[in-house]
């Protein structure tokens, strides 16, 4: 395109006033931080929903949570190190 950084980021500026760009991403690569497995983890909660989603959502290592019908409550992932990681994190 041959654009000016400044051309650019006026043109992204208009886009989001605009509501054409929503939101921007990162991709982390885990492996390159020592994290090589994928937990992924189904919750059946025996108690108040609510409260588990909020002190869920206050986890930085949680990558992606669902609220899910059938056997299980909630489903979730988040990086780890090893098979261990995975039974800390869902234990607290």
């Amino acid at each position: 395109m041959h654009l000016s950084s400044n051309a650019v980021a006026d043109r992204v500026r208009r886009l989001v006033r605009r509501g054409v760009i929503r939101r921007f991403t990162i991709d982390v690569d885990q492996a390159a931080l020592g994290r090589d497995l994928q937990a992924v983890v189904d919750v059946l909660i025996d108690g108040d929903a609510q409260e588990f989603t909020s002190r869920a959502l206050e986890r930085d290592e949680i990558t992606w949570m669902s609220y899910i019908t059938g056997r299980v409550d909630f489903r979730m992932t988040w990086p780890a190190r090893a098979p261990t990681d995975s039974t800390s994190c869902s234990r607290s």
